[in-house]
């Protein structure tokens, strides 16, 4: 099945205007592209801007994450001839958004993008705005984990306060599971802080959505697959199975976080669970969902979603219609335990599932997976629609599995891509 086709905004108004990109990132690439056929101009600016794929006007390498303190000089140089700077690096979010904010362009601010990349920060500013969340507490050693459990006792969550992709996050129960777990996350955070927080244990969502002049637009609601004990996501569907009600209440809940954080113009990510009180904040970021969300939103929706990102950074409000498309539409991800031993023809896989739209190994040969404790461990991806729930998580589960095989890896999450919540 091929993709939907793709609505573009303000295309005339688009194509020639200049767009500076601070960092990259894996999984990318249809950016670079979407950019492309919109004509605009693109400048990459990333450490490895000459190892990332698709199509780019201008490359430069430089390091511009978030604490390497890159020469405000030279990227206020660089932003001074552009129309728009974003990012697709969520270590990458406040460099971009300072930029932009220090040329005069549309951005987040940066005051909101320190509070999304600082999940302490973050809890703090919705706790002083009222909004509901997890019982939180920064942490740097067993002192502080002690006394958290000490007040809340139950099951929690320890994650790095400034890292991303779910990485070094754990589920833990006591102030010994904790303790064991710390040192991992905090080699994994700039700041060397970890927070702890009270575990939701309800289903979770992402809310897709775009800012203009701290105005929120939802695009579409997520559903969102995740590693038990770990929260490693390995399967997002479109469009979530919710109640009316219940997407209502996220999309309140997302414009009340997009209001406390002050975010002004920008595409906007925002993870939910639902809790026993209602929908509650996991995390948020400033700029456009990761794990191939945009590409599915493109194939199940026709949505465009870079598209709306430079349009946004240019100052145009998005024009987002979706088109008529299949009922429903989904990535996920090839989770498997052991050796990588070879690599897979994507061209041969599809011809043995002709209900996969695409597919593609992210990972090497030779690589080593010895357990899924972070989305750098997904090894390949499978992206289908189809005109049925249970019919799309079967062909998933089906040709993820398959494609874990080919690739010589042991599948773990066989059973887990059926047509449940």
């Amino acid at each position: 099945m091929s993709a939907r086709p793709r609505v573009t905004m303000h295309a005339s108004e688009l194509a020639g205007r200049r767009l500076l990109v601070l960092g990259t990132w894996d999984m990318r690439e249809s950016a670079l592209a979407s950019w492309a056929e919109l004509g605009i101009e693109v400048t990459l600016v990333d450490q490895h801007a000459g190892e990332r794929d698709g199509p780019a006007a201008r490359r430069l390498e430089l390091n511009v994450w978030d604490n390497a303190a890159p020469s405000a000089g030279r990227l206020g140089r660089l932003a001074s001839t552009a129309d728009g700077v974003v990012t697709l690096a969520e270590f990458c979010t406040v460099t971009a958004a300072c930029a932009a904010q220090d040329a005069g362009l549309p951005g987040p601010g940066s005051t909101a993008a320190m509070l999304a990349r600082d999940k302490i920060a973050l809890r703090r500013r919705l706790a002083a705005t009222e909004l509901p969340g997890p019982r939180f507490a920064a942490v740097r050693d067993e002192h502080d984990i002690a006394e958290f459990f000490r007040v809340n006792p139950g099951a929690a969550v320890l994650k790095p306060a400034d890292s991303a992709g779910s990485t070094a996050v754990f589920q833990v129960g006591s102030v010994a599971e904790a303790a064991a777990a710390l040192p991992r996350a905090l080699r994994w955070s700039f700041s060397g802080q970890a927070i702890l927080e009270q575990f939701i244990p309800g289903p979770e969502f992402s809310v897709e959505a775009f800012v203009h002049h701290g105005a929120t637009s939802v695009v579409a609601i997520v559903e969102k697959a995740t590693v038990p004990q770990r929260f490693v996501e390995y399967r997002h569907l479109v469009p979530a199975q919710t109640t009316a009600a219940q997407s209502a209440a996220l999309t309140r809940a997302a414009e009340s976080v997009v209001g406390a954080l002050g975010v002004q113009t920008a595409v906007v990510h925002a993870e939910f669970r639902l809790g026993p009180d209602g929908f509650v904040l996991i995390e948020i970021a400033v700029r456009p969902a990761g794990g191939l969300i945009p590409d599915l939103l493109r194939l199940g929706l026709g949505i465009d979603l870079y598209g709306a990102q430079a349009a946004l950074a240019f100052g145009l409000p998005p024009e987002l219609r979706r088109s008529d498309g299949p009922a429903c539409a989904g990535v996920q991800f090839v989770t498997g335990t052991g050796t990588i031993q070879r690599v897979v023809s994507s061209e041969a896989f599809l011809e043995d599932h002709p209900g996969v739209d695409r597919a593609g190994q992210l990972l090497p040969p030779g690589t080593e997976i010895p357990e899924l404790d972070t989305n750098g461990t997904r090894a390949a991806f499978v992206m289908a629609a189809a005109e049925s729930r249970g019919a799309l998580c079967r062909l998933l589960e089906v040709s993820s599995i398959d494609l874990a095989v080919r690739m010589g890896l042991t599948p773990a999450m066989a059973g887990l891509g059926s047509d449940t919540p």
